[in-house]
């Protein structure tokens, strides 16, 4: 079978959880109406928000994939901002902030990985210069902290899921990553609540255990195992590797999501995605686990 099957199948099955997951929570409902269901049912419906407008990007290419998680991106940017700036920030730096976006994502779509990898920095010192001109003394190396760790988490990070679009079998890959991070999330949650008792980061994600973790973990492995030869033509054992990778990688984004809201004394970075909170509680897995999978899949070789 050709990888563009396999992945018209992958899509058809991502579908099929989503068709099952809102008839099982209606059934939920109505078979238990003394329990309240209303955020998980919120959830379901979220993802049929979410599911669609990335389908059809994957399906039009890597220009339309940059050009969507560009656009998620600027909104994780933002909702970053408001979490983590403790005042309004000058118009110029603001401004200097969001236009590092389409640099980073169209060297990214272009394939050139040293000015991928060199504009960060250049973009974050373009930032301080620009707070300097201001002759903003007032909180500057906190605002100009703040920025650059915002960008390096919602810009820089994310936009490996651009380049990574743009690599043989770029579709399949990012299929790969995305469902991966995304099943990772809920195994650890349904993991943790059948055998979850010791707290794993108690102060930051009380709810989050070690067992979760665990569970987690060894689902993602298998879950790569079998995915891998069929998004990715990866072997088995590389596939296991890469969920591994990716678990482990998308709870190191969850907690340090979670610490900035902690600090910053908020349940939920935002309320864009009713019953998921913020866009940048839904792509926190991600910000460790692209950048890692790129360089991951490199070093192992292949067909990259």
């Amino acid at each position: 079978m050709s990888l563009n099957s396999n992945i018209w199948i992958a899509y058809g099955c991502i579908v099929a959880v989503l068709l099952a997951g809102t008839g099982v929570t209606g059934y939920l409902s109505r078979a238990f109406p003394r329990r309240d269901y209303s955020d998980l049912c919120l959830r379901v419906r979220t993802w049929w928000l979410i599911v669609p407008p990335l389908i059809v990007a994957l399906s039009l290419g890597s220009a339309a994939l940059a050009t969507l998680f560009s656009l998620v991106s600027v909104l994780a940017l933002r909702e970053f901002i408001v979490l983590a700036c403790d005042r309004p920030l000058p118009g110029l730096v603001a401004a200097a902030a969001y236009c590092a976006i389409p640099i980073q994502y169209l060297l990214a779509y272009g394939g050139n990985d040293h000015g991928h990898a060199a504009a960060f920095p250049l973009w974050c010192l373009v930032i301080v210069g620009v707070l300097v001109a201001s002759a903003n003394s007032i909180g500057f190396l906190r605002t100009a902290g703040v920025l650059c760790f915002g960008l390096l988490l919602t810009v820089f990070s994310l936009s490996y899921i651009a380049r990574l679009g743009t690599l043989a079998e770029g579709t399949g890959l990012v299929i790969f990553l995305l469902m991966i991070t995304q099943l990772n999330d809920v195994a650890q949650y349904v993991w943790g609540k059948l055998l979850g008792r010791t707290a794993l980061a108690p102060t930051l994600s009380p709810n989050k255990t070690r067992e979760g973790m665990l569970g987690g973990i060894i689902t993602s492995a298998l879950l790569g195992a079998a995915l891998g030869p069929l998004l990715a033509h990866f072997d088995p054992l590389s596939g296991a590797l890469s969920g591994i990778l990716l678990a482990s990688s998308g709870v190191a984004g969850d907690l340090t999501v979670s610490a900035i809201k902690r600090d910053s004394g908020v349940k939920d970075a935002g309320k864009l995605l009713p019953g998921h909170g913020g866009l940048l509680d839904r792509v926190d897995s991600l910000i460790y686990a692209a950048p890692l999978f790129f360089y991951g899949t490199r070093a192992w070789g292949g067909t990259l």
